[in-house]
């Protein structure tokens, strides 16, 4: 998923200046267990004004899945500051990108946040429902493909000559 760089609202992302002294990072865990693929994923947010908004339900932070090769993608929300989920591999092939965002949960008017750029000082902020609030990093996985089931079976056709 390509994201752009530019919105007409203050987003907290590590290649803009729209606040100061803040950060949001994500450390990603990914394995393959049993026909899962597991994601464990802990938010870290240095931004008061934002960790209130989550805290009072007007924000979530949210996990992104897609695999370009099944068309699968799911969103997965969670108002904690951490998230664990499956998903069935028959649903995941190759590469998996797994993005992190803070999301708006509702119209959230008059915005207002200590740390924004002196640039949105004075400006009435409105972010809609849906609305990226905090954009974090991103990583890529690969499921290998398990070939092992089909060694023992047998061919379905037989060519004699």
């Amino acid at each position: 998923m390509k994201l752009s760089n530019s919105y007409p609202y203050p987003v907290l992302h590590p290649n803009n200046d729209d606040y100061n002294n803040s950060s949001f990072q994500v450390d990603f865990v990914t394995e393959k267990v049993f026909g899962e693929f597991k994601i464990h994923a802990v938010f870290s947010l240095q931004n008061e004004g934002i960790e209130q908004l989550i805290q009072t339900g007007n924000a979530v932070y949210m996990l992104r899945v897609e695999c370009p090769q099944t068309s699968f993608r799911k969103a997965f929300c969670n108002a904690k500051s951490e998230i664990h989920e499956s998903i069935d591999t028959k649903h995941l092939r190759g590469k998996v990108n797994i993005h992190s965002f803070i999301i708006a949960q509702r119209e959230i008017t008059h915005y207002y946040n200590e740390f924004l750029n002196d640039w949105y000082k004075g400006i009435d902020i409105t972010f809609e429902r849906g609305n990226f609030l905090a954009i974090g990093n991103a990583i890529e996985a690969t499921l290998h493909e398990d070939n092992t089931e089909l060694m023992d079976l047998p061919a379905i056709i037989d060519v004699h000559r």
